[in-house]
C-alpha cells in the first residue's frame, strides 16, 4: 500500500490517495464468501412477541464482476452492520452506523424494528475493460416506538419555572434507493461518466405529548395535550454527467460536469391540542399540508496546469440555478370538515436561485512538505415570492471564501497538518418565512425575513504517528470554528412559561475542541495501555425577553483502556469520566455543573472443542441532574458459543443482554436558557439463541469483517 497522485483533477479534491496494489492470478479472481445467521428468544423474554435477529451477507466475484447481497431484520437494538462488514462486503455507509454522532451498531432511542436489504452489482466491459457499469438497490424499513419523560428548567432574568413532559412518538420510515453508474474511456486521454440516482421515501409519524407547567415553587399552573400525525411521501432524482480530458503533458487536465436534481415531497398532517387553564380550556383542531418541489441545475468546469516540478494551478467555475415551490396550508375544522383556511398560519412561496462561483487553487509539493492556497469568489441571488401576501424577500450575497492547508510527512508513519477554511450559509425558506409554526402550542416558532447569511471560520490541526515495530501510536488534534451572523433564537415567554421564538443573527458563537490519545503496548505486546482526553469550549448567544443571554459550555473528558491479549484469552478494563459546566449570563442559578462516569470491562476466553465465553459490563453514574434523573445503571451482557465443523464456520450461541434488567437511556442537554433532563424507554433484558454459518468457496475458516461495531 502506498500513496500516489490523485489524477481525477477535481477542483478541491485530495492531492494524494491511498493505493492498495494487490495482484491476483486469473484463476483466483472468482469465488464467494458470506455469512447467514438467525436468532430468537422464541417468546421467552416477552410473552407473545419474540425478539429476533437475522442477517445475510454474500459477496460473489468472477473476474471484474462483483455481486454483493445484504439483508438485516431485527426487533432488538441491533439495527446496522458494523464497519468491518461494510468494508468487507463493499456496502455504503448508510447500511451501517455513524460512529461520531452516537448512532452506531445499536439503536437505543426507543423500541425499534428494522428491515434492510439490497444488492450491489458492478462489472467491466470491452476488450480492454475500459467500460465500467455499476448498479445497486437498497430497501430500508424502520419503525420506532419512543416513550420519553423529561423535566426542563427554564431560567429567566428574575425567575425560573419547570415543565414535565411525557411524549410518545410512533414512527415508520420506508425507503427505496436505485443507483447506476457508467464510465468509459473514449481514448487513452478522455473519459466520460454518468451517475443517475432515484430515491422513494414514505413516512408516518404519530406523536402525543402531555406537558405540565410548574412554578418556581413546583406549583402547577397549566397543562397541555398535543397530538401531531403526519403522512408523507417523497421522490428524489439526480444525475451527474461528466467528462475528463488529460493531455500529453503530465498533470494537465480539464474536467467538466453537469448535475441536475429534482425533488417532490408531500406531507398531510393533523394537529389537535388542548390547553387547560383555571378559567377554562382552549382547543385547536387543524389539518396541515406541506408540499415542496424543486429543480436544481449545476454546470462545473476546472482546468489544472503544472507550473514546473513543484507547483500546479487549478482554476474552476461553477454555475448553479434552481427553483423551489413550497405550499404550507393550514385549515381549521368546521363541523366535520377542515374547511376554514388560515392565512396567518399558511404560506405559498416560490423561490428562484442563481449562483456564480469561481476559484483558483495553487498547490505546492516537495518531498515531505505540501501546501495549497485557495480563493473562491461567490455571488448568490435569490428571489422569494409569497404568493399569499405578494411580498418579495430578496437576497443578494457576494463574498470571498479563502482556504489554506499545510502538511508535513517526515515518514509514512507520521503526519502533521494544519488547515484554515471558510464557508457561508444562507437561511432556508423555512428560516425566512414570517409565518408561525404552532405544531407545539407551547413553543411557537416563526421565520425572519431580515436574516443575513452566516460566515464561518474553521481551523483544524492534527498530528498522528505510529511505530510498526513496537505497535505504539499517538493521535491528537484541535478543531475551532468562529461564526459571524450565526443563526440564533430570540424568545419571549408569557406568564405561564409558553414561548414564542424567532430566528435572528448573533455574533460570537464559538466552538473549540482539543483531543488526544494513544496506545502503548508493553510486555511483548500482551498488554496495551490506551489513554485519551478531550476538552471542549463552546459559546452560544440568544435573546430571552429581549435580553442578551450568552451560554458558555465547558467540557472535559478523560478515559483509558487497558487490554490484555493472548491467543485464547482477551481481557480489557476501561473508564470514561465526563464533566460539563454550563455558564449562563442571564441567570446564575442555571450555572450547575453535572457529570457522568462509565466503568467497563470485557472478557473473552476461547476454550477447547470450539467453546467460547464472552462477557462485558458497563456501570454508568449520572450526577447533579434533576430529581428522578440521577440514574445509575449496570449493564451486563454475556455470550456462550460453540463452533462446529472442521472450519468452525458453524456457530451456535446463547446470548444474554442486560442480565440485570437495568438498561436505560438518560441524557442532559443545555440549550440556551434551558436545561433538559430526559430518559427514554428502551429494550432492556432479553435472551437470544443464535445460529451463524460462515462460508466461502475454499471451504476454509471464514472470519467476520474486522472493524468498529
Amino acid at each position: 500500500m502506498y500513496e500516489a497522485e490523485n489524477d481525477d483533477g477535481t477542483f478541491g479534491s485530495d492531492e494524494k490517495i491511498k493505493v492498495l496494489d494487490l495482484k491476483l492470478k486469473e484463476d483466483a479472481k472468482k469465488g464467494y464468501f458470506g455469512r447467514i445467521s438467525g436468532a430468537s428468544d422464541f417468546g421467552a423474554t416477552r410473552q407473545g412477541q419474540p425478539f429476533y435477529e437475522g442477517e445475510l451477507l454474500l459477496n460473489r466475484f468472477n473476474g471484474s464482476q462483483k455481486i454483493s447481497i445484504f439483508a438485516l431484520g431485527s426487533n432488538t437494538p441491533r439495527s446496522n452492520f458494523g464497519w468491518g462488514d461494510i468494508n468487507k462486503f463493499g456496502l455504503d455507509n448508510e447500511t451501517g452506523g455513524n460512529r461520531w454522532n452516537g448512532q452506531g451498531l445499536n439503536n437505543n432511542n426507543g423500541i425499534p424494528q428494522t428491515l434492510k436489504a439490497g444488492i450491489y452489482y458492478s462489472d467491466k466491459f470491452g476488450k480492454k475493460k475500459n467500460a465500467k457499469f455499476g448498479f445497486n438497490y437498497s430497501y430500508y424499513n424502520t419503525e420506532m416506538d419512543a416513550s420519553t419523560a423529561s423535566r426542563s428548567q427554564f431560567f429567566l432574568a428574575d425567575t425560573t419555572y419547570f415543565t414535565d413532559d411525557s411524549t410518545r412518538n410512533l414512527s415508520r420510515n420506508e425507503s427505496h434507493k436505485f443507483n447506476l453508474d457508467f464510465s468509459t474511456k473514449l481514448d487513452s486521454l478522455t473519459s466520460i461518466y454518468i451517475e443517475p440516482s432515484v430515491r422513494l421515501d414514505f413516512a408516518k409519524t404519530d406523536e402525543t405529548n402531555f406537558t405540565s407547567f410548574l412554578s418556581e415553587d413546583f406549583l402547577p399552573t397549566i397543562s397541555t395535550f398535543a397530538n401531531n400525525t403526519n403522512k408523507s411521501d417523497g421522490l428524489e432524482f439526480e444525475t451527474t454527467l461528466g467528462i475528463e480530458r488529460k493531455f500529453k503533458k503530465p498533470k494537465r487536465v480539464i474536467t467538466a460536469d453537469y448535475f441536475i436534481k429534482m425533488t417532490d415531497n408531500n406531507t398531510a398532517g393533523n394537529l389537535l391540542t388542548r390547553s387547560q387553564f383555571m378559567f377554562g380550556d382552549t382547543v385547536v383542531d387543524q389539518s396541515k399540508n406541506n408540499n415542496n418541489n424543486s429543480i436544481n441545475h449545476s454546470v462545473y468546469a476546472d482546468f489544472t496546469e503544472p507550473l514546473g516540478k513543484l507547483f500546479k494551478l487549478t482554476v474552476g467555475y461553477n454555475f448553479m440555478t434552481g427553483t423551489l415551490n413550497q405550499d404550507r396550508s393550514t385549515f381549521d375544522r368546521v363541523g366535520d370538515a377542515y374547511s376554514a383556511f388560515r392565512t396567518d398560519l399558511s404560506n405559498i412561496f416560490e423561490s428562484q436561485r442563481l449562483e456564480h462561483r469561481g476559484g483558483v487553487k495553487l498547490f505546492f509539493e516537495k518531498k515531505k512538505h505540501y501546501a495549497f492556497v485557495r480563493m473562491d469568489a461567490r455571488n448568490i441571488s435569490i428571489e422569494n415570492l409569497n404568493l399569499i401576501s405578494l411580498n418579495t424577500i430578496n437576497q443578494n450575497v457576494s463574498n470571498f471564501l479563502p482556504s489554506f492547508e499545510y502538511g508535513y510527512k517526515p515518514s509514512m508513519s507520521k503526519r502533521f497538518n494544519v488547515a484554515y477554511s471558510t464557508q457561508s450559509s444562507l437561511p432556508s425558506i423555512n428560516d425566512l418565512q414570517p409565518v408561525p409554526d404552532n405544531t407545539n402550542p407551547n413553543r411557537i416558532a416563526q421565520g425572519n425575513p431580515d436574516l443575513k447569511p452566516t460566515y464561518e471560520h474553521n481551523v483544524e490541526m492534527n498530528f498522528n504517528a505510529w511505530q510498526a515495530m513496537s505497535g505504539s501510536y499517538v493521535w491528537s488534534g484541535l478543531n475551532a470554528s468562529f461564526i459571524d451572523n450565526a443563526f440564533g433564537n430570540s424568545t419571549s415567554f408569557d406568564a405561564f412559561g409558553r414561548s414564542n421564538s424567532q430566528t435572528v443573527n448573533v455574533d460570537g458563537n464559538t466552538n473549540i475542541s482539543i483531543y488526544g490519545g494513544g496506545g502503548l503496548p508493553f510486555y511483548q505486546r500482551k498488554f496495551t495501555f490506551q489513554p485519551f482526553a478531550n476538552l471542549n469550549y463552546s459559546r452560544n448567544t440568544n435573546f430571552i425577553n429581549n435580553e442578551k443571554n450568552v451560554t458558555d459550555n465547558y467540557y472535559a473528558g478523560v478515559g483509558m483502556e487497558l487490554r490484555f491479549e493472548l491467543d485464547s484469552l482477551e481481557i480489557s478494563v476501561n473508564t470514561n469520566i465526563d464533566y460539563f459546566n454550563p455558564r449562563s449570563s442571564l441567570n446564575a442559578v442555571s450555572n450547575t455543573p453535572y457529570s457522568n462516569q462509565t466503568y467497563g470491562a470485557r472478557f473473552m476466553w476461547r476454550l477447547p472443542k470450539g467453546f467460547k465465553i464472552e462477557t462485558d459490563f458497563d456501570y454508568t453514574i449520572n450526577g447533579q441532574r434533576a430529581e428522578g434523573y440521577n440514574l445509575n445503571f449496570f449493564i451486563w451482557n454475556a455470550e456462550l458459543s460453540k463452533s462446529f465443523l472442521k472450519t468452525e464456520n458453524l456457530v451456535l450461541a446463547l446470548i444474554g443482554k442486560d442480565l440485570l434488567d437495568q438498561n436505560i437511556n438518560a441524557q442532559r442537554q443545555v440549550i440556551g436558557n434551558i436545561v433538559v433532563d430526559n430518559r427514554t424507554k428502551i429494550i432492556s433484558r432479553y435472551f437470544l439463541l443464535k445460529l451463524t454459518y460462515r462460508f466461502n468457496n475454499n471451504k476454509t475458516k471464514e472470519e467476520d469483517g474486522r472493524g468498529w461495531y
